[in-house]
């Protein structure tokens, strides 16, 4: 019902699409490498199986197939008029950063 971020069931979802888990279960989290070093679990381990029937089956697919088709067919974007635009990583994807 609400997404954290789609960056790391995205990375889940490629990895089981190329065979790359050994175990049923996908335990995803991210890794506090500027402080702590300490794991943060994407969903609390009450939730793994409820985020793995997700990754596994059409719901995933849904979602990434609706955000590709949304920025395929988004008419314009709406970033930041300022230098921010010089640092995008996206820039030369934007229609309306491209013209820098």
């Amino acid at each position: 019902k609400r997404l954290k971020s789609i960056q790391l069931p995205l990375y889940a979802f490629l990895a089981l699409e190329n065979n790359l888990f050994e175990e049923e279960k996908i335990i995803a989290a991210y890794v506090d490498l500027y402080r702590t070093g300490e794991e943060k679990l994407y969903v609390s381990l009450k939730l793994v199986d409820e985020f793995n029937q997700w990754i596994k089956g059409t719901g995933f697919r849904g979602l990434l197939s609706y955000v590709i088709q949304h920025i395929v067919n988004s008419p314009y974007w709406y970033p930041a008029v300022d230098d921010a635009c010089d640092y995008c990583p996206y820039r030369y994807l934007c229609r309306y950063c491209y013209r820098k």
